[in-house]
């Protein structure tokens, strides 16, 4: 039996005592340089501490633990630039599209909660019950209404919505709610099959799903009023990233928004394409980054302009890395 409670246990049990000022358990993960690095390096703790206010407003305030956290994290002009193979051939464009959805077909197989949210309580043989793991999708779907007005958007005049890699439908059974047609695309088929079925135990239906599984799917995109993704393209190479990126923003209407978030920093990370295609390369659910720069040229070259970029810890909080959600405006 392993005694030492993950992330996610440690934040919960912080939560419950926060209301009342700083716990003894809170306190040791604001003194405690040791708990903070290995507590900052976690997504599940990443998750706790941006959707529970109490906590983060205990924490975030002291400034033993923000100064450090920002000291060791935040980007200079001595960090180097990144090698990444952006523009590649089609014939390895098509490749990599192959590897991608043959991971995920067979996650989406294997562990299709887990794949979405890599938290042990959503592994197959633990998860008894779905329903707080759709829950968790509602403050997402919260934020994304909060950042749209606040980006000065009418959000009742949006009617039509594309979640891109909406996956078993977490946001997607959210997004619903919120608009009047709403479509989900996935390059999974397993995790679109799960989206369905909790689709219609809800029974919505303004929902329609696609299956996107190469690049002439994201050919046939429809136009919509707003494209929503948030921790898909990170798992996708550079040169898929920024393939995607620009189909999701051609499938904006005039006048329509998109907010999307993706990694473009990471002290670490180089990408080569014949690299990641050999046959000796790791399988798996990747960490992928697309340089800023080249962001904002496929921002530029699709007619669009952007309304904001923000830093959101969406990727973890690795020192020297960077995770930024992008709202972006196609011009009426």
């Amino acid at each position: 039996m392993n005694d030492h409670p993950d992330a996610a246990t440690r934040g919960a049990r912080i939560s419950a005592r926060a209301k009342g000022g700083v716990s003894s358990l809170a306190q040791r993960v604001v003194e405690s340089e040791r708990i903070r690095a290995r507590l900052l390096r976690s997504s599940q703790f990443v998750d706790w501490l941006t959707t529970d206010p109490d906590v983060r407003h205990t924490l975030s305030a002291a400034e033993s633990f923000r100064a450090p956290f920002h000291a060791e994290t935040r980007l200079g002009p001595s960090d180097p630039t990144m090698e990444v193979d952006v523009e590649v051939g089609a014939e390895q464009l098509d490749a990599a599209f192959e590897r991608v959805r043959a991971t995920w077909e067979t996650v989406g197989v294997d562990e299709p909660f887990w794949s979405v949210l890599s938290a042990d309580q959503y592994k197959r043989d633990q998860l008894a019950d779905t329903a707080e793991f759709y829950a968790s999708g509602e403050f997402h779907v919260d934020h994304l209404d909060a950042l749209l007005r606040r980006n000065g958007v009418d959000v009742a005049a949006v009617e039509s919505c594309m979640e891109f890699g909406c996956g078993v439908g977490r946001m997607t059974v959210w997004l619903a709610r919120r608009f009047a047609q709403v479509t989900g695309c996935d390059i999974s088929r397993p995790h679109l099959d799960l989206a369905r079925a909790e689709i219609d135990r809800r029974g919505l239906d303004n929902i329609e799903l696609l299956h996107v599984a190469d690049k002439d799917g994201l050919g046939a995109l429809p136009q919509v009023d707003l494209v929503y993704s948030v921790i898909v393209l990170q798992h996708n190479p550079p040169p898929i990233m920024a393939f995607i990126l620009g189909r999701l923003l051609a499938s904006v209407r005039p006048g329509g928004h998109a907010v999307i978030q993706l990694p473009t920093y990471d002290r670490r990370y180089h990408f080569s394409i014949d690299e990641y295609l050999a046959p000796e390369s790791v399988d798996g659910i990747l960490m992928h980054v697309l340089p800023q720069p080249d962001v904002f040229a496929i921002i530029r070259d699709a007619g669009c302009e952007l309304l904001e970029v923000y830093a959101d810890h969406l990727a973890g909080m690795e020192p020297k890395t960077m995770s930024n959600t992008f709202v972006v405006r196609r011009p009426a």
